[in-house]
């Protein structure tokens, strides 16, 4: 009875710690000594992908053998056996395993020796996917064994690849150490960047050129070695050295600026230069440099009587002792030397988005993806645009069809996918709902991580790095250092694009402001310096020129003006408008000066509308109505053409366009048209021409006049600078007889106070007579007109 009761009891023990196992997220397994599986819990049948027992039986045949990858059976099984021998309680391996759905994943298997219920012992162990882990500890390895800027193997784990002797015992070997000739040179004169940009393909090259079971590194700025093994004789060396010299000198017809790089190779070949990597690495060096002093561009093999001439150069050497290039310091270290490049690469940058397309070059071979590439959103914020792409060996290239790409009808809730730091991170685009992993699978992405970038808050675009081959685990470091990287490409990126946005709008509205009828000019607001100039105001004053002072180029002055929209609109801070008077140019504009900001510096615009021909009809308006003037003179000088515009447009259009001669002529025309007599035309007449010219006094003498038989005499004064002076018969016949000799062919004379000195005392009595600092006189055969001016420098 106690016997039933105590095996009760166990099974249910048993029972108990079955149930606690299907809760916990590991898979527990227990298995015969021969192998038979007599439990699987719910945790291994999931990490098989089986819905029940009977699949799980079904793919693994009921025995543990049949759980493990065959590849990986007898490593495993091995390595049980030999750790519970020594100790039954406590045992582990890993292996790979093939789940129902065909994928491959790696499991922790730790385990004991344990009896059952009858007495037997079989093994329990507990089952976790290591997948993640192992991939993180894959990749934190391999970058670890890579230069961060080529992708190709750093010098330590070239040098532990080569002193790898069980690999090459007994085999013809040789190591071909690669150094680009001039390089400091070309690095100087070209940039860092283009260096860089050879450095890469150099790398790719020398890949390309060799099998996947040679070595091939960098172990130094611009120096390279290749390790071959199992050679079939001696001469091989040479020629894959000459292989590496021809390719390098094709280089030039690849690069854009059609540069000369070239190469030098030596060589050092085993078992007679060396056993070791320090060995091989100085005979080929100083091959190598036996071949530079020779003329390089060439590939030597080294030979004894080298030696005296390199000995003392390779212990001085850059690749004889470690190598401080980025790859050398740790996973760490190579990514903070990424981020540094990127930014040197981006801050020095002359071409922004050449320099965007080697750096995704440089980051994809770095973090061996297979495609990386830029989106860019429309401004709409639906849309996004493939803007850059860089595609590794075999990856077909992808941006040509993913333009305008709808957020909403192509990929709906995609921008759900960045988290709060702007990442997506998707190891497996097979778990995304089905629009977008239709969207992805199309371009044959197994795993991606996309990083966004932002512009004050709005979403800008995202740049991608997919893995195309498989499934991808990316460890934290790497997407810590991606998401940098995007960062830095997104801001200068969305720099360069505001940029050229603004740009295009100056452009555009510089050719708005061409095409407007007005003088249109841009000065800053400090210094008065010219920032722009319209197309009229360049064909007004052609002299004009950027850079210098619109006082200086418009008005002829030395100094700011005082009276100036631009210096008003300054001090108010809003626009101001006024008319000014332009003598420099010959004309009066309405000019209205408007504060803004021009290519980031204060300024004022501008804006000048001819009113000229306005102010000259203003001006002469009173005239023809009678009325006199008092506000000064009319500021139109005497040379410039102009149309008389009259009260309606068809007088306009009859008189046409004159000179200014013409133009006196049309208003004495229209005078005499309105005005009912002559004397009453006479005087008005006078009064125009005393306020256009500015005179002080206008006097006409019609000396033997044959409808009275009488002299006539007219004169007008502007009451301000002259007064009217008493004119008699006598004064004026004999001013008239004094000065009659004196006229021109024209019929003019000219007397000036500033050549009183030289007059005779009639002429002199003619000026005190008048008040005027200057006389000048009009005669026509029996008329004399007198014109006197105070004001006027003539």
């Amino acid at each position: 009875m106690n016997s039933v009761t105590d095996h009760d009891g166990e099974e249910l023990r048993r029972e108990e710690k079955e149930h606690f196992m299907e809760c916990l997220p590991a898979g527990f397994l227990r298995c015969t000594k021969a192998g038979g599986i007599e439990y699987a819990s719910e945790g291994v049948l999931a990490l098989y992908d089986c819905c029940g027992r009977e699949q799980f039986q079904e793919l693994c045949g009921g025995n543990i053998a049949g759980m493990v990858l065959a590849e990986d059976r007898r490593r495993a099984f091995g390595e049980l056996e030999e750790q519970l021998r020594r100790n039954p309680d406590s045992s582990k391996t890993e292996f790979r395993v093939r789940r129902r759905d065909g994928e491959i994943r790696w499991v922790d298997c730790r385990g004991r020796v344990v009896t059952d219920l009858n007495g037997n012992k079989c093994f329990g162990g507990v089952l976790i996917d290591d997948t993640e882990a192992k991939m993180a500890r894959q990749s934190y390895w391999e970058q670890a064994r890579r230069d961060s800027l080529t992708g190709l193997l750093n010098r330590s784990a070239c040098v532990a690849l080569v002193n790898a002797r069980q690999n090459w015992e007994g085999q013809i070997c040789a190591l071909l150490i690669v150094d680009i000739d001039n390089f400091k040179s070309l690095n100087d004169t070209w940039g860092h960047l283009f260096g860089d940009m050879v450095l890469t393909e150099i790398a790719r090259r020398l890949q390309a050129l060799f099998r996947k079971s040679d070595v091939v590194g960098r172990i130094g700025g611009d120096e390279f070695i290749v390790f071959l093994r199992d050679l079939n004789d001696l001469n091989q060396p040479l020629y894959h050295g000459r292989r590496i010299v021809q390719s390098v000198g094709e280089l030039q017809s690849v690069l854009e600026n059609a540069v000369e790089v070239t190469c030098s190779v030596g060589i050092a070949v085993s078992p007679q230069d060396g056993r070791s990597f320090e060995q091989l690495l100085g005979r080929a060096d100083c091959a190598l440099y036996w071949g530079k002093r020779s003329g390089k561009n060439c590939c030597t093999t080294y030979a004894p009587h080298m030696s005296a001439w390199g000995e003392g150069r390779v212990q001085d050497s850059g690749c004889a002792q470690e190598s401080c290039i980025e790859s050398e310091m740790g996973l760490r270290r190579v990514n903070t030397q990424i981020i540094q490049y990127v930014f040197r690469a981006l801050y020095d940058s002359v071409d922004l988005e050449e320099a965007i397309r080697l750096i995704l070059q440089i980051v994809g071979r770095q973090f061996d993806v297979s495609r990386v590439y830029i989106f860019e959103n429309q401004p709409d914020g639906l849309h996004t645009d493939n803007t850059f792409e860089w595609c590794n060996d075999g990856i077909q290239p992808e941006m040509s069809r993913l333009q305008c790409v709808s957020y909403e009808v192509d990929a709906p809730g995609y921008i759900d996918n960045f988290n709060e730091k702007g990442i997506f991170f998707c190891p497996d685009v097979s778990r995304l709902e089905q629009r977008q992993r239709r969207l992805l699978e199309g371009q044959n992405i197994k795993s991606t991580v996309q990083c966004a970038f932002y512009d004050s808050g709005r979403l800008e675009g995202f740049i991608g790095f997919d893995e195309c081959r498989r499934n991808r685990i990316w460890t934290g470091e790497q997407i810590d250092a991606l998401s940098f990287v995007a960062k830095i490409l997104g801001t200068f990126l969305i720099k360069e694009r505001a940029k050229k946005k603004t740009e295009k709008q100056i452009n555009g509205l510089k050719e708005i402001l061409d095409n407007l009828p007005g003088w249109i000019y841009v000065v800053d607001a400090d210094t008065y310096e010219l920032l722009y100039l319209n197309r009229k105001t360049r064909e007004t004053a052609t002299s004009s020129r950027i850079g210098k002072y619109c006082y200086c180029e418009f008005m002829g002055l030395g100094q700011p003006c005082q009276s100036c929209p631009a210096r008003e609109a300054v001090r108010r801070g809003e626009p101001a408008a006024m008319e000014i008077y332009n003598g420099f140019l010959n004309l009066w504009a309405d000019a209205a000066g408007i504060p803004v900001i021009w290519e980031g510096k204060r300024a004022v615009l501008l804006s000048l509308q001819d009113i000229t021909k306005y102010k000259r009809l203003q001006a002469y308006a009173p005239a023809l109505s009678g009325k006199r003037r008092t506000d000064g003179p009319l500021p139109v000088a005497q040379d410039e053409t102009m149309a008389i515009y009259a009260s309606d447009q068809e007088e306009a259009e009859r008189y046409g366009e004159f000179n200014s001669t013409g133009t006196v002529m049309a208003a004495a025309l229209e005078i005499f048209r309105l005005q009912d007599t002559f004397a009453k035309a006479v005087q008005v007449l006078l009064a125009f021409l005393g306020r256009r010219y500015g005179l002080s006094r206008v006097s006409l003498y019609m000396n033997n006049s044959r409808d009275s038989g009488k002299n006539t005499i007219y004169q007008w004064v502007d009451n301000q600078t002259a007064q009217p002076i008493s004119l008699s018969d006598s004064f004026r016949k004999e001013e008239f007889f004094i000065c009659h000799g004196l006229y021109d062919q024209r019929g003019t004379m000219v007397l000036s106070r500033d050549r009183y000195d030289t007059y005779k005392e009639n002429l002199r009595r003619v000026l005190e007579q008048s008040g005027a600092e200057r006389c000048p006189c009009c005669s026509q055969v029996s008329t004399a007109m007198g014109v006197t001016s105070d004001s006027w420098r003539w």
